[in-house]
Formats: C-alpha cells, sequence, structure tokens
C-alpha cells in the first residue's frame, strides 16, 4: 500500500505531500497517524530546516476529517 504521507528531502527542505487525491486529501485516523509519525520523524532530524506541505492531485490541498471515514472505522 502506498503511504498517505510520503515525504522527501531536497537539501534542508522536507517536502510532505497528503496523498488521498480520489478523497481530496480528506483526513481521517490512518493519514493522521502518518502525518504525526512523519512530523515527529522531522523534529528530531537537525539537518531539516524548512517544511513544504502539499496535497496530491490537482483538486483540493486537504479536507478535514470525513464523515465517510468515520462510519468505516
Amino acid at each position: 500500500m502506498e503511504p498517505y504521507i510520503p515525504c522527501t528531502k531536497e537539501n534542508a527542505v522536507a517536502i510532505v505531500t497528503i496523498n488521498r487525491p480520489r478523497a481530496l486529501n480528506a483526513l481521517n485516523p490512518d493519514v493522521l497517524r502518518e502525518l504525526y509519525d512523519t512530523m515527529e520523524q522531522l523534529d528530531s532530524d537537525s539537518s531539516v530546516k524548512a517544511l513544504i506541505s502539499i496535497g496530491a492531485g490537482e483538486k483540493a490541498f486537504a479536507l478535514s476529517f470525513t464523515t465517510a471515514d468515520q462510519k468505516r472505522e
């Protein structure tokens, strides 16, 4: 399974992507968990000086927690 929060680094810049384009990058518990874990890792990486957060796809950066995700859990 592809990660919900892929992260790349270019020099001292971390690029964090919310990767659920079909759901307009809506946040759900799995995405939030990965996002938290990624931020924790980046916080402890002294080589990272800046962070850029982007949303996958062309329609939306991110949506808040969705009702559909909540019902599935």
